[in-house]
């Protein structure tokens, strides 16, 4: 898994999935990619949150970033607002959202990397 502090636009976006855990009842000081790595697959919407995330970024870290933002964190407290219903809906109402504008991205980002290869 890359260092998304490393450059100004990783720090942004993790700064964008932990205000995003922190409005839905979660851990301030955890991504939302790492909360749902640390429920692994505990259930259906679980799996079908890391789907998603997962696949969004898939192009910039590969299979398995959700897991693999957990692995980096796991020294947090993920207990915190994981049973509270209209958190989880925030949460996933967030996820979706930010995942269905990134996606495009992050995707045409592997295409030109496909293409500066093949070249």
């Amino acid at each position: 898994m890359k260092d998304y502090n490393a450059t100004y636009l990783g720090r942004v976006a993790n700064g964008i999935s932990q205000l995003g855990n922190a409005l839905s009842g979660g851990n301030p000081d955890v991504s939302v990619s790492a909360r749902i790595g640390s429920m692994n697959d505990k259930n259906l919407f679980w799996k079908m949150c890391r789907g998603i995330v997962d696949f969004t970024f898939y192009p910039i870290d590969g299979y398995g970033h959700c897991a693999g933002a957990y692995s980096a964190d796991k020294d947090e407290d993920y207990k915190v607002g994981q049973g509270w219903i209209p958190g989880l809906v925030i949460m996933t109402i967030l996820m979706v959202a930010f995942c269905s504008v990134i996606t495009p991205f992050t995707w045409f980002y592997q295409f030109i990397k496909y293409l500066k290869n093949a070249a």
